[in-house]
């Protein structure tokens, strides 16, 4: 680490904690509300905690009493594994009044010394750029989880000032974080919104500008989508290599190149050398794909293809729509991504399972749509477009604002923990000789250890916690 400021002092997690102990195994949480509430590992992340997030432990409370599995206010809480790095390692403290509470395996509890440490300062250590960077050198991968045990969170190094400047620095973190974290979160509102302002365009402008279903502008009618389209084309099941294909290979398309509103042709797979192609399925600019199969969100997803590079054919979950030539092939584009189908095809979509629905040829032939004469369907095209490229900039805008907000907040973080955020007190007592007294202090009132098992503490704070095993016990750890 960096030269230290004036009265402050570098010491590991571990040398100021009296207990790190990991969480109980349970096999099976459950749901009744008669057993001791346990966090989910969703109920962490950096800076929060919400005690709400649980289920239910079978084990009583009086065994986990016994066993010091209980949180209690001031705790810190530590994710042990989690499939995003970033969530590795992430701090949140147990807040005031705050019934019986365990914790799973899944999470650490880690109880620092008050007299050296204030757990508020400690939690806030944990987000800054110099910790986190600390965090995911010491994670490990294990069958695809990532993770840090209790013996790697114990060796992480804090930089810790006097207790009255720990205290002045967690005092300014909170106000100036609490301005941010209200910018951001009407930052991050605005985005949720922007989804929501999409849909009510669409469905005012494919109805033509009507409130309601009952009745059509003059010149429009109700139709199917089969009186719009002279079929459907759909493509066929290929055994694929695992990767995109090169430049000089075909390859099928698939279903997450039509998820996300825009075609992506880099999400195919290469079609192994010698495999006959079937032209009548290659993929052309100006085509409208459909994801036949898809989760219950985005089956019957259009999508137009803007550019294609590639030789690209369709897969057996895409469709594409031969539209007939008098129809605005941007203007069906709106219609087929509007609410009033978009319900309809969900509606209609089978499959017992949310993660993979499927929408036949049949049913999106006879899904109901509005259809205006030819010449309005060119200016509702022209007009919706324009109304949505003005929100994508919004929503672009919104982007870059977090962004900034992420990397205001880093750096604010960074700052505080180099001891540039407030200034020092020459007549605060400095970290170096505070951990020396209240070292001293405790061996003068600890009584003699007794002789360990052959385990080491490092095991012991890597492993599950069982209600059963000594392993429990308090351990108050040397300063």
């Amino acid at each position: 680490m960096s030269q230290l400021p004036p009265g402050w002092a570098e010491v590991c997690l571990g040398d100021v904690a009296k207990s790190v102990q990991n969480g109980i195994f349970v096999s099976r949480p459950g749901v009744d509300p008669d057993g001791v509430p346990i966090l989910r590992i969703s109920a962490v992340r950096p800076g929060r905690l919400d005690p709400s997030d649980i289920r239910y432990s079978a084990i009583s409370l009086k065994e986990l009493e016994a066993s010091g599995a209980l949180v209690a206010p001031g705790d810190l809480i530590f994710t042990r594994y989690n499939g995003n790095i970033e969530y590795v390692g992430a701090c949140a403290i147990v807040p005031k009044d705050v019934g019986p509470l365990t914790y799973p395996d899944k999470l650490i509890r880690v109880r620092v010394d008050n007299r050296v440490v204030e757990p508020q300062y400690v939690r806030f250590a944990f987000e800054s750029p110099q910790i986190r960077s600390q965090v995911r050198a010491a994670a490990r991968t294990t069958s695809g989880q990532t993770g840090i045990s209790g013996a790697s969170l114990k060796k992480i190094r804090l930089m810790v000032p006097a207790l009255a400047e720990q205290r002045r620095i967690v005092a300014a973190l909170e106000d100036r974080l609490a301005y941010l974290d209200a910018a951001q979160h009407n930052v991050w509102r605005a985005r949720a919104r922007v989804n929501g302002l999409v849909r009510s365009l669409r469905q005012r402008a494919v109805l033509g500008g009507i409130d309601t279903e009952t009745r059509l502008p003059d010149g429009w009618h109700w139709g199917l989508l089969r009186d719009v389209v002279d079929g459907i084309d759909a493509g066929k099941s290929f055994t694929c290599a695992p990767r995109p294909a090169r430049s000089d290979e075909w390859g099928v398309i698939k279903v997450s190149a039509m998820t996300w509103g825009k075609f992506r042709p880099s999400e195919n797979k290469a079609v192994p050398d010698g495999r006959a192609i079937e032209l009548a399925h290659q993929i052309h600019e100006g085509d409208i794909l459909i994801s036949r199969a898809n989760t219950a969100a985005y089956v019957g997803a259009p999508v137009i293809v803007r550019q294609c590079d590639q030789k690209l054919l369709l897969s057996d979950k895409s469709l594409r729509l031969r539209v007939k030539s008098d129809v605005n092939k941007e203007w069906l584009l709106h219609v087929l991504a509007s609410p009033l189908v978009r319900q309809q095809i969900s509606a209609r979509a089978t499959g017992t399972k949310d993660s993979m629905r499927n929408i036949s040829q049949k049913a999106l032939l006879n899904v109901k749509i509005p259809i205006p004469r030819a010449v309005d369907q060119g200016e509702i095209a022209a007009e919706l477009s324009s109304q949505l490229e003005a929100v994508d900039r919004l929503k672009s805008e919104a982007v870059v604002a977090a962004r900034r907000g992420d990397k205001l907040r880093s750096a604010l973080l960074r700052v505080a923990f180099t001891g540039g955020l407030v200034p020092q007190d020459s007549h605060d007592e400095p970290a170096s000789e505070l951990i020396a007294r209240v070292r001293d202090e405790r061996a003068a009132t600890s009584p003699p250890q007794k002789a360990r098992s052959a385990r080491s503490r490092e095991e012991l704070a890597a492993s599950p916690t069982k209600v059963t095993s000594d392993d429990y016990q308090q351990e108050a750890l040397p300063l």
